[in-house]
């Protein structure tokens, strides 16, 4: 009896010194003491003999088996099945796992073995399976921790239901069950879905990706992911950039093998001036090329190799750049090249003696050409002549200069189909076109925004007034005419009827809106017969749906906006979008507009005065359409945005 408490004491002292020690950080000795106490309570032990091999805990656990394997016999010299109530013996065990976790980290066999004994020994403590779901989790195993909780507090709870751990182990039981309702997207969407959806990031967000996790960088890394990198976009600000040469060498070289196929970057930096001989020795596929930004590369273009064949080019309004080095450019990719835009074009003006007469190849292949300047004075045959296959022309802050003799018949870019314009005129040193366009309108062109022009450049001085209208323009799709000089309201409506007529124009916008010269008096037309005197007839159509009303106050001084732009609208049975600009009309003429049958399903306008929230909210409720108090998307102001570097 003495013996035996005089042992109990000794194992209770050990207990305590191993503690201390393990407190204190010496582990080697806590491991001896804590050894000493597992000896003298059981003979047989993990610690001794090594862990069981007739049982195996974890598969009990992962199949739901482990009241089974609990009852079973154990057949190896370890003999767990043995069960012991020494909280001294628990403890022990605990620690001696922790020691074990520390030593490798959290993920160790020892550990593991070490906590499955715990369970072994006393199935109903919730100590064991508190310290192996806390293992299983480190080494990424959910599944079967949320079982050794889930199943160890059903077990607990059968002989102790008040156990003051038993909740604890509940609680554990219901944090993984969360983290498993999570799933990691990489890992459960198919590739395809994968590359579709990072294709859509900026390349410094994907690159920020990276950092995500390991398993998001070894896919994004991966060979199944160049995709993703074959079309990067940037954007560094003005402050220093923190994209090394390295790093930006692996993005462009290493992580597509070379073949970068598109190339996005706005730059405030002076990063790309600075590598761009790097970048055009990385790039001998690439085939999409957009520069915007503060970026110079006046010096750099001539002095560089360009081995690539480039299909698209996009040079922003802010990028400097000289007409040689452009010429090289473009003589390395004029067999490839189909879009080109050139948006900050040299100021070349016809007072000083300066015409820029481009000196590239001819480039066959080119459908869209956007050319945008300051004030920039260009020989119209020769670029005309350079690309004859034009189909989508954009013209901005350009004076065209050309002789009468050098006018074709069909007039220049014959072939176009999609033509915008703004501030386009013809040079005042030119003598005046005898009744004859310099552009192409043919009765191919779909869609025709014309911004501050003059009007002749493209119709000509004659055959729009005495007559009928010979119907060039009657497969218009959207009509866009905005501060235009040389068009009266009759040359106008001849522009308009043709495409009316054949039903073709669903977009029609005009600012200032064409009216007759009785309308344009302050005082109110005569109300005689409706029929005959209606001004708008001309417009009454099937066909167009969106309609933009400009000018009637600011330019014709109307008084009664109301029952002018009532009288407009109703002409459009088609109508279901309506931008008013800054036209100053009553509230209840928008709610008119809105409530009447098939009307006008989206508002377009810029008047404070109309109460845009209240109506809003009135529209969303009656489910009638929308009221914004914006530019309408669609507006000539609102294209050119979408493709000028502001």
């Amino acid at each position: 009896m003495r013996r035996t408490t005089s042992t109990a004491a000794s194992q209770e002292t050990a207990l305590e010194r191993g503690k201390v020690a393990y407190n204190v950080g010496n582990l080697t000795v806590a491991v001896t003491l804590l050894k000493e106490v597992v000896r003298g309570c059981c003979p047989n032990s993990t610690v001794t003999d090594g862990p069981c091999t007739c049982r195996d805990l974890l598969r009990a656990l992962e199949e739901n088996d482990l009241r089974s394997q609990l009852v079973a016999k154990c057949k190896c010299k370890a003999k767990l099945d043995k069960r012991c109530r020494n909280q001294g013996h628990m403890d022990a065990l605990n620690l001696l796992t922790l020691v074990a976790m520390k030593k490798s980290k959290g993920k160790s066999a020892t550990a593991t073995s070490l906590a499955a004994e715990m369970i072994w020994r006393n199935p109903r403590d919730p100590s064991g399976y508190l310290r192996l779901g806390q293992i299983l989790r480190k080494e990424q195993k959910p599944a079967i921790a949320f079982n050794a909780y889930s199943q160890g507090a059903m077990l607990v709870a059968e002989k102790y239901p008040d156990h003051p751990r038993l909740e604890v182990l509940r609680q554990q039981a219901d944090a993984v069950e969360k983290v498993m309702r999570k799933v990691d997207p990489i890992q459960a969407l198919p590739l395809e879905l994968i590359n579709m959806i990072f294709s859509i990031l900026d390349t410094t967000e994907i690159c920020r990706c990276l950092q995500v996790s390991k398993t998001w960088k070894a896919k994004l890394e991966s060979a199944d992911a160049r995709d993703v990198w074959l079309y990067q976009s940037y954007t560094l600000p003005r402050t220093k950039s923190r994209l090394a040469s390295k790093v930006f060498h692996r993005y462009i070289q290493s992580y597509t093998c070379g073949r970068l196929r598109g190339f996005t970057i706005k730059d405030e930096s002076g990063f790309m001036a600075k590598h761009f001989p790097l970048f055009s020795r990385c790039c001998g596929e690439l085939q999409h090329l957009t520069l915007k930004g503060s970026i110079d590369l006046a010096d750099r273009l001539a002095t560089t190799a360009i081995p690539y064949r480039l299909e698209t080019l996009y040079i922003g309004n802010r990028v400097q750049w000289g007409t040689q080095s452009i010429d090289k450019f473009l003589t390395y990719c004029s067999k490839t090249l189909r879009e080109l835009s050139l948006m900050n074009l040299p100021p070349f003006t016809a007072a000083s003696g300066g015409i820029w007469t481009p000196s590239w190849p001819d480039l066959p292949l080119v459908e869209t050409l956007r050319l945008a300047g300051g004030v920039t004075t260009i020989h119209l045959p020769s670029f005309a002549s350079r690309t004859p296959n034009v189909r989508n022309l954009w013209l901005s802050g350009i004076i065209l200069q050309v002789q009468d003799s050098d006018i074709p018949e069909s007039g220049f870019w014959p072939k176009v189909e999609r033509l915008y314009c703004r501030t386009v005129a013809r040079s005042p040193m030119d003598l005046p076109a005898a009744g004859m366009p310099l552009l192409g309108i043919s009765e191919q062109i779909a869609e025709l925004f014309l911004d501050k022009a003059q009007l002749d450049l493209f119709f000509g001085d004659t055959g729009l007034y005495e007559g009928s209208y010979d119907g060039t323009l009657a497969n218009l799709e959207s009509l866009s005419i905005t501060n235009c000089n040389g068009g009266g309201p009759e040359k106008l409506k001849r522009i308009i009827i043709p495409s009316l007529e054949n039903r073709s124009l669903e977009a029609l916008q005009l600012n200032p809106w064409p009216l007759p010269s009785q309308q344009r008096a302050p005082a109110a037309p005569p109300a005689e017969s409706k029929e005959n005197n209606d001004p708008y007839t001309w417009l009454r159509n099937k066909c167009v749906k969106h309609l933009t009303v400009g000018g009637l106050n600011l330019r014709h001084g109307i008084i009664d906006l109301d029952a002018t732009l009532t009288a407009i609208v109703s002409q459009c049975s088609a109508l279901t979008s309506l931008d008013i600009g800054q036209e100053v009309i009553a509230t209840a003429t928008v709610v008119a507009f809105i409530k009447k049958d098939r009307g006008v399903r989206a508002l377009w306008h810029n008047n404070p005065e109309l109460p845009t929230y209240d109506l809003q909210a009135w529209v969303r409720d009656k489910d009638l359409g929308e009221v914004h108090r914006r530019p309408y998307p669609g507006s000539s102001e609102e294209l050119w945005k979408r493709f000028y570097d502001w």
